[in-house]
């Protein structure tokens, strides 16, 4: 097993997993803290991740909407902003335009609250613009926070 280090240099075990021959489309693999072989599809082992990177946390955040004060979303050099009074409880701040509809602004919001990653594509700024991301970004939503969550 590896060993990872914290910010304050504490260790851990990492776990981790050999995976040995391939027969009748299973491949069989064991965890390195113990002794269990386990048979796994053949396809699974093959849709597992080549880098580092694959292996992420597939959450980009986790915030409980019950943290947000609001949304805030720029597009199209127009600014619009909602706070969030309570669940299911939007409104308008002053300035922006539009209308609210609480159920569905709500629902979008949670989903954002829970974002998941559905599969890593690249990693590094070298590739960040083949996919949209620049530093002149013509959208943003910001979910805005009641407090600083840690």
């Amino acid at each position: 097993m590896g060993k990872a280090a914290n910010a304050a240099g504490a260790t851990a075990s990492l776990p981790s997993c050999n995976s040995g021959p391939t027969r009748r489309n299973e491949s069989f693999a064991r965890r390195a803290d113990e002794p269990s072989v386990y048979a796994v599809r053949a396809s699974d082992v093959q849709s597992l991740g080549t880098r580092s990177w694959h292996f992420r946390e597939r959450r980009v955040w986790d915030v409980s909407e019950d943290d947000l004060s609001g949304v805030t979303v720029h597009q199209g050099g127009k600014v619009r902003q909602a706070l969030r009074k309570a669940q299911y409880e939007w409104s308008l701040l002053p300035g922006s335009q539009g209308s609210i509809e609480s159920l569905s602004i709500e629902e979008t919001v949670r989903a954002l609250c829970h974002l998941t990653v559905s599969g890593w594509i690249a990693s590094g700024e070298a590739t960040r613009a083949s996919y949209g991301f620049t530093n002149e970004c013509p959208h943003t939503v910001t979910l805005d926070l009641k407090m600083a969550v840690t």
